[in-house]
């Protein structure tokens, strides 16, 4: 608020953190068009070192989210960000959600399937989420800085790959870099896996994926990533056989000879 705002009421949406039964309070319930239902709890918030009277409104998914608000569970959604847009994060991160699928939001939100395919496809396009395929995308756990998000090679690789229920393993410069080989650090991931082949793109994630037989997988090292991910990679020795087997792709001769 300004200066000379005495008092205003501020929308927002926020997570609800696990809080003991002793600090739940009842809120005022009160319910509103389209079947939504907030809580409206009026309260000294601070802001610039002065104390003024603000009535937040908490809008809310389901019925149970009950208990008390300290300060720092309240986050204020970015602006630019519509209704459904700002519906759809809090659901998110209130259920701590790493994907969502076309459907999954139709009966929380009470959208149809088009307004879902539309909002959807709106974030994915204005980088505020990731399309990992038709249907499938990644979502981040709390709101970027600035707007833009993108998930990490790990998210992306990891979450494609058990889509379809397959294995991988990163080979090829990825693998030359990481076990100190070559010092160049690649812009994309060169994965083996027994599913997929092709070129794919993930929010800012490049892939080249690579479609072998089953036989030329294992043999591997496994990485810990960041958000709880891993990153599986070729082991040494079998880093080396690829750099020779696939010396046309990767470029592998004669340095492999070298390497070995």
């Amino acid at each position: 608020p300004s200066e000379s705002t005495r008092s205003t009421q501020r929308t927002v949406l926020l997570r609800i953190q696990a809080q003991p039964d002793s600090c739940r309070q009842p809120l005022r319930k009160n319910t509103i068009a389209a079947g939504e239902r907030r809580w409206e709890s009026a309260f000294p918030v601070s802001f610039s070192d002065k104390i003024r009277p603000i009535r937040f409104v908490f809008y809310f998914i389901d019925n149970t989210l009950t208990g008390c608000f300290p300060e720092h569970t309240v986050q204020l959604m970015k602006k630019g960000l519509g209704k459904i847009e700002r519906l759809l994060f809090a659901y998110v991160q209130m259920r701590g959600l790493r994907t969502v699928r076309a459907g999954e939001l139709l009966r929380p939100l009470h959208l149809s399937a088009l307004q879902e395919r539309k909002v959807l496809s709106r974030l994915a396009k204005a980088g505020w989420i990731a399309r990992v395929q038709r249907g499938l995308y990644l979502v981040p756990q709390t709101l970027p800085l600035g707007g833009k998000w993108t998930p990490n090679e790990a998210a992306a690789l990891n979450t494609l790959m058990k889509e379809h229920n397959g294995r991988y393993q990163l080979s090829g410069p990825n693998a030359f870099n990481y076990y100190g080989f070559d010092e160049q650090i690649p812009v994309r991931l060169y994965a083996y896996n027994n599913r997929l082949s092709g070129d794919w793109k993930i929010g800012a994630v490049d892939m080249t994926l690579i479609k072998v037989a089953d036989s030329r997988l294992g043999e591997t090292t496994t990485v810990p990533a960041p958000d709880g991910y891993t990153t599986v990679y070729a082991s040494r020795v079998r880093t080396l056989v690829d750099a020779v087997y696939d010396w046309s792709r990767f470029g592998g001769t004669p340095r492999a000879y070298d390497w070995i």
